[in-house]
């Protein structure tokens, strides 16, 4: 038998105080188990997000050389391929 929360506050039959009292207890009881994992579901999310979106300092080939202002281009563009032209409709 699986009761409804509003069943248990208005039943359509009349039950003891008491049975009313622990059953309500035991529907706090799910309902704090179901925020508290919601509440680490989204913390370990916003956590991950943030790892994702850190920006990292690279060494390498991307950085211009002391003294320099501009990249050459050939290390800018990409080169032409036939197969990576996009149709715009």
């Amino acid at each position: 038998m699986c009761l409804d929360s509003e069943e248990i506050i208005s039943p359509a039959v009349p039950m003891a105080l008491r049975l009313s009292g622990i059953l309500m207890g035991g529907v706090v009881i799910v309902y704090e188990r179901k925020v508290k994992l919601l509440y680490d579901d989204v913390n370990r999310l916003i956590a991950e997000i943030n790892v994702a979106w850190k920006v990292k300092a690279v060494k390498g080939p991307t950085m211009l050389r002391k003294g320099k202002s501009k990249a050459k281009s050939v290390l800018t563009l990409l080169p032409f391929s036939a197969h990576l032209i996009v149709v715009q409709c």
